[in-house]
């Protein structure tokens, strides 16, 4: 089957860009949302953003194709969606809806207001962490925020001039973060798409959703994708089934069919066979790139295993954010910053036409979303105001290089494997915070240093 191809064309993606796709993406990030904000922390129902390409979005995306779009063209064919508009509304609910819950907000909000609601005597937090916390950094009015946690009392007013100055800081840091990653994507667009022709498959799959001209897109006519959307939806419907009537068997195969040991001394691995999510990207990715995910994953559980055998092993990781066992945590990371590194080379002909675009402005630049020469500033500012918030959270200045050095990895490291084998589930094996406090030590860092090493634990989550 031949692959979409891995970008859309300027032209095109100028047509999607209309009054029509941008509202309707705004008003679907709308939703997914609130979406996700309900079935998390209302109805506690299974986290609907960890994924890259959101599991809500997609749903949404096959109800517009689906249902909306066809009576869209039944009335008139100027009023449906193009496949421009559609991608359009793709791009901007994979931004906008990892907002809400495990994504940003859900973080932010919970790590700010808990040094202040779950001091106790016992933990000794007051003595420890109250001290190196200002009011710019969380809200430290305790009465405040007992009523976030456990309800306002009657008649009541929220306390907003508790809150408003906290948040607005941290949105000053997201919004840093979020001009960062933007300007990372301006400056390496062209070398992934152009030059190196990356497939792309997180946008293979909705191409291929909407390709054609008929009332619904050619592949609903094909009865082999009825046949193979029906295998997983039944599965599904019956455990969904199982699960409110216990007569019924069980498939005990989600969301995975157990652990499986190679032997007693390897890590083990949970024996996933039918999470169609995956494979359903999987499939558009680039077979080489595809070997090399089970060959080294094969090789990590060989390798984990002699270590067991052999007794070998270095200290826990400082956060519970990073992976087990700690040396192939710390292997595997090395790994992506070696990939950063070497992909980064591998553009260095792209980076120094780039670096001459931006000195003297060039013409081609029209085709990305922001010039050579504005992505370079925005990239050189944020990174300064990141590194300076910091610092006056209370990191020092060498804390925060190896944080932000970390992160700069991680985000391209990522980016770069979700481009290129179509991962919808990816994460890092160590987070920043740990990677700075491993090298430099706790014990030589302040309490300063550490406070704010620890509420940089939402930075983590930005990547979703």
């Amino acid at each position: 089957m031949a692959l979409p191809k891995p970008h859309i064309l300027t032209e095109q993606a100028a047509q999607g860009v209309t009054t029509k796709s941008i509202t309707t993406g705004l008003v679907v990030v709308v939703f997914i949302n609130l979406w996700v904000t309900y079935s998390e922390t209302v109805v506690h129902a299974s986290r609907l953003n960890l994924s890259v390409f959101q599991l809500t979005l997609m749903a949404v995306f096959l109800g517009i194709i689906l249902i909306i779009n066809p009576q869209l063209k039944r009335w008139s064919s100027q009023t449906a969606f193009s496949p421009p508009e559609l991608m359009a509304v793709v791009a901007i609910g994979m931004v906008g809806c990892v907002v809400p819950a495990s994504g940003i907000t859900g973080f932010l909000i919970g790590v700010i207001s808990t040094p202040f609601y779950f001091a106790t005597p016992e933990n000794s937090w007051a003595d420890f962490y109250h001290p190196n916390l200002s009011s710019w950094l969380v809200p430290t009015q305790a009465e405040a925020v007992r009523g976030f946690f456990e309800g306002l009392r009657p008649g009541q007013d929220i306390p907003w001039a508790v809150w408003f100055i906290p948040l607005a800081w941290w949105a000053t840091l997201i919004a840093a973060i979020f001009a960062v990653s933007a300007s990372v994507m301006v400056i390496l667009r062209k070398q992934w798409a152009d030059n190196e022709k990356l497939a792309y498959p997180l946008v293979a799959v909705p191409e291929s959703l909407i390709a054609g001209d008929r009332k619904l897109p050619n592949v609903f006519y094909n009865p082999l994708f009825w046949a193979g959307a029906a295998f997983p939806f039944v599965l599904l419907a019956w455990k969904t089934l199982s699960w409110f009537y216990p007569l019924l068997p069980t498939l005990d195969i989600f969301p995975h069919a157990g652990k499986f040991n190679f032997t007693r001394y390897s890590p083990h691995i949970y024996i996933e066979p039918l999470n169609c999510f995956t494979i359903g990207f999987a499939y558009f990715a680039n077979l080489q790139v595809l070997f090399s995910v089970w060959f080294f994953f094969l090789l990590h559980v060989v390798e984990g295993g002699l270590f067991n055998r052999f007794g070998y092993q270095i200290q826990k990781s400082s956060d519970s954010f990073s992976a087990d066992p700690p040396t192939q945590a710390y292997q595997c990371f090395g790994a992506l910053a070696c990939l950063v590194v070497w992909r980064l080379w591998v553009a260095r002909h792209h980076l120094l036409l780039v670096w001459k675009s931006a000195i003297t402005p060039h013409p081609k630049d029209n085709r990305e979303v922001l010039s050579y020469q504005a992505a370079l500033i925005a990239l050189i500012l944020g990174l300064l105001y990141v590194f300076y918030w910091l610092n006056q959270a209370g990191m020092d200045l060498i804390t925060a290089g190896l944080i932000i050095a970390a992160s700069s990895v991680i985000y391209i490291g990522i980016a770069r494997i979700v481009t290129e084998a179509g991962l919808v589930y990816a994460g890092a094996t160590i987070s920043p915070q740990a990677f700075a406090m491993d090298v430099r030590g706790t014990v030589g860092l302040s309490p300063q240093s550490l406070t704010a090493v620890a509420l940089y634990e939402i930075r983590c989550h930005l990547h979703q």
